[in-house]
């Protein structure tokens, strides 16, 4: 704890066995190098000051102590691993106010789980051999292409944050998602297919893919889509109503199933539907040409 000066803990050869707390109530940097894995406890720094701050490992994974948080002021927030390494920053409470940098000079991170109060921007050119997980309780946007070789999980918990990811970016994996109140979820600019595993979304879905590629959600209660331009093949699956309250361009095959007992499929004007009564309902969306 230094107060208004610097915090400067650089030396290649440190070694925090246990968590390290750092609080800086200036404008001044704070930065920390570990030679292996480091687990950060209370971080603090005054949330309207520059100060940056910067938490390198040079083995080893970035972890938190548990019912700790980091508070940043607006300078940026640098968290650095080695090829392979996991970084973890999910406790309630994290306020990371200014702009969050994950590398990995040296090849790629593995997985990366993040949890903010605020509003989250995904840095541009973020690329991850493993999982994704962003909560927060703003928005949740991307700055330019990323690259996720696991799976994405995109979560606002507060009333009406969106998810608003538009870049050219690649999903390996499924992809989860949920909002609360009326926020919406657009995944657009996607190259390559979508596959939302699950989605529990407040407000509208909006996907965009480019290629010969297809598109599978899959979500917990009802589904109401936006605009959805797929090139290839779409297919939709929920427990409740599915709907759309946008146009649906879809290149290839389109399959919509309820699976609960009187659960139907709405369908604006411009599409006609082909109804099957079967223990589920199942409805094939038969797009004019």
């Amino acid at each position: 704890d230094t107060g208004a000066a610097q915090i400067l803990l650089t030396n290649t050869s440190n070694n925090f066995t246990g968590a390290v707390g750092l609080r800086n109530s200036s404008e001044y940097a704070i930065k920390v190098v570990d030679a292996n894995t480091l687990i950060l406890g209370n971080v603090s720094q005054s949330n309207d000051e520059t100060g940056s701050l910067e938490v390198t490992v040079l083995a080893g994974n970035i972890t938190q102590q548990a019912a700790t948080t980091i508070v940043t002021g607006t300078g940026a927030a640098t968290f650095t691993g080695v090829n392979g390494s996991n970084i973890t920053i999910a406790n309630s409470g994290n306020q990371l106010n200014g702009l969050v940098t994950f590398a990995a000079p040296a090849g790629s991170l593995a997985n990366i789980n993040v949890r903010n109060s605020t509003a989250f921007g995904i840095q541009a050119g973020l690329s991850i051999t493993g999982n994704l997980q962003i909560a927060a309780g703003g928005d949740i946007t991307d700055a330019g292409t990323i690259s996720v070789g696991g799976t994405s999980s995109f979560t606002t918990y507060d009333n009406n944050g969106n998810v608003v990811l538009d870049g050219a970016n690649t999903y390996t994996g499924a992809i989860s998602l949920a909002t609360q109140g009326t926020g919406d979820a657009t995944i657009t600019g996607v190259t390559g297919n979508i596959v939302i595993a699950s989605a529990a979304v407040g407000g509208d879905i909006h996907l965009q893919n480019t290629g010969n590629t297809s598109v599978q959600a899959t979500a917990s209660s009802g589904l109401i889509f936006g605009s959805v331009d797929v090139t290839g093949n779409f297919s939709a699956t929920a427990p409740l109503a599915i709907t759309n309250s946008g146009v649906l361009t879809i290149g290839g095959t389109s399959s919509f199933t309820t699976t609960a007992n009187n659960a139907s499929v709405l369908r604006s004007e411009e599409h006609t539907s082909e109804l099957q009564s079967r223990q589920y309902l199942v409805c094939r969306l038969l797009l004019e040409k």
